[in-house]
């Protein structure tokens, strides 16, 4: 099961720069049973309103559900009317066999949302092909022979950046790395965590999204993923390799996947494994669903941003010798 490859979170599918369609997707692996009877999405696109005050369940759009697939169940729903380009928030209501309803995120969201933990979407923008990141210009270096700045991108661009990104800031000082003598920059987590305030980025709230913070430009409001592919384009212009953090041991104990199960206990994805981390959701790498959710969140980051390398973070909690399943050996 590739996460990424059947389009979960929500994607722009047809139209163009100014306008399209957007599909809606969640997955639910085999064995695992949520106890869902229906799902509702709303969002600041509905009747193209722009406030997502005004959220309307009641009036979301369901999403249909299959069986058919033998991995597991999923949930889709593709808006009928074309939607303007501009950036887009969202969630889910979640209705359970026993009755209760519950208001979860997009575990799968490409976008962090500006407040309230919601998922987003674009629609137009910068398309797929643009902002093709070359290589380091020089090819890749061994690790021992790397000379790392560690980076709070938040941080590192407060005194300077104004109303830009700081995605987009710190590629003002990247020369200064360059004559201070450094050739890789391990950026501290870019995904999205659950508040909008200053976060170091350790509790992972949307796996796959870019953090809403460093992504937000106000001249250019629908340019989110753009910021960093620019960035670690002009990192590998100067020979600066590009190192992600990832938290993959644990993430937020409000991480949806966790609450899109009736009985959040029961959910596969998160759960004992290793050692544990007080005061955060472990995950469970037991079940393969998680092992594939993970892998698949390194090859995103690795396949569409061309990033150089991923620093495993507490690694000693979700590391068992002679364990593959957790962090393989």
């Amino acid at each position: 099961m590739y996460y990424m490859a059947n389009k979960l979170g929500a994607w722009q599918i047809d139209g163009d720069e100014k306008k399209g369609r957007v599909s809606f997707k969640l997955f639910f692996p085999k064995g695992f049973d949520p106890e869902i009877e229906a799902i509702r999405v709303a969002g600041s696109f509905q009747d193209l309103a722009q406030s997502i005050e005004n959220l309307d369940f009641s009036n979301g759009f369901p999403l249909d559900r299959d069986e058919s697939n033998q991995e597991g169940t999923f949930w889709s729903y593709t808006t009928e009317k074309m939607v303007p380009a501009g950036f887009y928030q969202y969630k889910y209501m979640v209705q359970f066999a026993d009755g209760s309803t519950r208001i979860v995120s997009d575990p799968c969201t490409r976008y962090g949302g500006s407040e309230n933990q919601n998922a987003a979407f674009v629609v137009g923008g910068s398309r797929p092909g643009d902002n093709i990141v070359q290589p380091l210009k020089s090819g890749r270096k061994h690790l021992r022979d790397l000379i790392i700045y560690e980076m709070n991108i938040d941080d590192f661009t407060s005194e300077y950046r104004g109303l830009r990104t700081p995605l987009d800031a710190v590629t003002d000082k990247l020369d200064y790395l360059v004559n201070m003598g450094f050739n890789a920059v391990l950026f501290m987590p870019w995904t999205a965590w659950k508040y909008r305030d200053f976060d170091w980025g350790y509790e992972p709230f949307q796996y796959f999204a870019v953090e809403y913070r460093y992504a937000n430009d106000l001249e250019h409001p629908s340019e989110k993923i753009s910021w960093l592919k620019k960035l670690v384009g002009a990192c590998h212009e100067r020979d600066i390799h590009v190192i992600m953090d990832g938290v993959f041991n644990h993430a937020s104990t409000d991480f949806p996947y966790k609450w899109l199960y009736r009985d959040a206990a029961k959910c596969p994805y998160t759960g004992d494994f290793g050692g544990t981390f007080p005061g955060l959701q472990d995950l469970n790498f037991n079940n393969s669903c998680t092992q594939e959710f993970i892998r698949d969140v390194c090859l995103y980051w690795i396949d569409n941003f061309k990033i150089d390398g991923i620093r495993f973070d507490n690694t000693v909690n979700f590391y068992i010798s002679g364990n593959t399943e957790g962090l393989l050996q």
